[in-house]
């Protein structure tokens, strides 16, 4: 199994705006939105890319699931909840 912090780390790092950050320098409290750039369209690639990186359905999460999701934590949360191994 894919460690889910360095996971999400990694992968905010490289929908950032305005540049890239290294997994190391994502700070897990931060506001994804704020902080990062992250826009709707961006948060559904973010997760879409998380889920199949972790083994997690997509198809798993509500509308309310995905609208607390507002740090790196929050989705190291509920990655971490939800990771059964398969998402396929």
């Amino acid at each position: 199994m894919k460690d889910i912090e360095y996971l999400v780390c990694y992968q905010v790092g490289l929908i950032a705006k305005p540049v890239q950050l290294h997994p190391n320098d994502v700070e897990l409290d931060a506001n994804l939105t704020r902080d990062y750039g992250v826009t709707s369209m961006r948060m559904v690639l973010l997760m879409t890319a998380l889920c199949d990186e972790a083994g997690v359905a997509l198809s798993i999460f509500t509308d309310d699931d995905l609208a607390s999701l507002h740090t790196p934590r929050d989705l190291i949360s509920i990655l971490s909840k939800n990771n059964v191994g398969a998402a396929k």
